[in-house]
């Protein structure tokens, strides 16, 4: 009758996000499945918000309430069945989603690329997702535009062709990091280009839209 009365609600990346009603013990696997499983924007981290109870599903006092993470890689690709904790009734999954990168500029596949499962990618792999250098690429003058959490924005110079040729090391891009690549001569659409992606990763980083 208490888990009956007592939904487990489920959000984020999944295909069926709900409210579902649980009859008998169940676990997150469970309940993903429940869901239809997980979409392709979902990140790494499944939180799951418990009020009132402890881990162990035991009653505690509010204050002692809290949130639990699960690595999602670790879950259901490397097997570790203890990150498959047990749900209880009052519990809230959020499937977080995944964060993702721009990749602007001279390139043949310039887009936003989503980091699926929440895996980062390198300068050298972002150049690949966008397809390779177009003829007019000045790939020396390249940079990362990386947004900070308030709003901060910080230029880090990056040359692709010495990664390529092991002359200097692949710098990992973070979410919402932009790899622009700009053109041998000036381009003013590449710069309104530029300008679009700014304010969409300023807006994700600072305030969590998407």
């Amino acid at each position: 009758r208490e888990y009956a009365s007592q939904p487990v609600s489920l959000v984020g990346a999944v295909v069926q996000p709900g409210i579902y009603q649980i009859k008998g013990q169940k676990y997150l696997l469970d309940m993903v499945a429940m869901a239809q499983g997980l979409t392709g924007a979902a990140g790494n981290t499944i939180q799951v918000t418990r009020r009132g109870r402890s881990v162990d599903g035991q009653p505690v006092p509010a204050a002692s309430s809290g949130i639990i993470r699960i690595d999602v890689e670790a879950l259901f690709e490397q097997g570790k069945t203890e990150l498959n904790i047990p749900i209880y009734a009052g519990d809230v999954i959020n499937v977080l989603q995944a964060g993702s990168i721009f990749v602007v500029g001279e390139l043949n596949s310039p887009n936003q690329y989503i980091l699926r499962n929440g895996r980062n990618v390198t300068v050298t792999q972002a150049v690949a997702l966008g397809g390779g250098f177009s003829p007019d690429a000045k790939a020396s003058d390249s940079m990362i535009i990386r947004i900070h959490v308030d709003g901060t924005r910080e230029e880090i110079p990056v040359d692709p062709e010495r990664i390529f040729q092991g002359e200097a090391d692949d710098i990992a891009m973070l979410p919402n990091d932009i790899l622009f690549i700009p053109a041998s001569k000036a381009k003013p659409a590449l710069r309104r280009i530029l300008d679009v992606s700014i304010g969409v990763a300023t807006a994700v980083a600072t305030y969590g839209l998407r």
